[in-house]
């Protein structure tokens, strides 16, 4: 007797679930615009790729700081309201970025506001990733996972896309940085219809080892810093598309709405190659 088949939408049926993968979405596509708007606005500025790779130091370096409390963070409260007040300064530094384009505000005031939305990155992404593990069964979450997976990729391709589709047509940066703060505020709002969960009551008092414990763990499972370490390798060479500004406006000289396709390119090549590798044999 065969297996009945698989619900493909069980997990968009179940509460919250629909709400939050939109709102992920969102914000995603609200992340990537912003970082066209940055570039392009920075390029057009300064005219200098330098401050171009500068970007990518302000973003990683809150990352790399904060990467470890805001693990410890997720882990001591209740993921939902971590991620509302993440994705919230998120929000806020996309509104800043609106407020220095439109009064032709300082490029170090630029890099400030970069930096804020580091920090908002740092906190959202322990806190967001894992939520809905806390609410569903392992077979609920490994479907909810692929709509997250899939959503996510789609507002990689979209986002890009769209941000520099809205520069060429407003001719300017701000009205996308308004975009996204109102994309990071609609999931917070997504995430203000979700339960709060309180984390689990730790078995002895917060110290030093809780801070260092994923590093602790990273060490002991070699599978796992292999990929890390995997993974550090290509972003540390996919930091180039950080000069695609450059590539956009002096070399095939293709506009903000160029940019904006180039940006998106690599998100639409991953999503292609993943439709092509479900029809091959392992």
């Amino acid at each position: 007797m065969s297996d009945p088949p698989r619900d493909a939408f069980a997990a968009l049926r179940l509460p919250y679930v629909a709400g939050f993968a939109l709102g992920r979405m969102l914000a995603t596509i609200g992340a990537q615009v912003v970082t066209v708007a940055v570039g392009w606005d920075l390029y057009e500025r300064t005219g200098d790729p330098f401050a171009l790779g500068l970007v990518g130091l302000a973003t990683v370096a809150p990352a790399m700081v904060l990467m470890l409390p805001a693990g410890t963070v997720s882990d001591r409260f209740p993921r939902r309201s971590v991620a509302m007040a993440a994705h919230a300064l998120l929000a806020l530094a996309a509104l800043g970025l609106a407020l220095v384009a439109r009064l032709d505000g300082p490029v170090a005031v630029v890099y400030a506001l970069i930096v804020v939305g580091g920090v908002g990155r740092a906190f959202a992404q322990p806190s967001t990733t894992t939520l809905l593990a806390q609410m569903l069964t392992p077979a609920e979450y490994q479907n909810a996972y692929a709509w997250l997976v899939s959503s996510g990729k789609v507002a990689q391709v979209v986002g890009p896309a769209a941000g520099g589709a809205l520069i060429a047509a407003t001719g300017e940066a701000a009205s996308s940085y308004a975009v996204a703060a109102l994309a990071n505020l609609l999931f917070v709002a997504a995430l203000a219809a979700m339960p709060a969960i309180a984390p689990a009551p730790p078995a002895a008092r917060p110290g030093l080892g809780d801070l260092f414990g994923g590093v602790a763990f990273i060490r002991r499972t070699p599978i796992f810093l292999g990929a890390i370490t995997l993974d550090l390798f290509g972003v540390l060479f996919g930091g180039a598309v950080a000069l695609l500004p450059v590539y956009a406006k002096d070399i095939l000289m293709v506009g903000p709405a160029g940019l904006g396709v180039l940006r998106a390119a690599p998100a639409a090549g991953a999503v292609a190659m993943a439709l092509i590798a479900t029809r091959l044999p392992p």
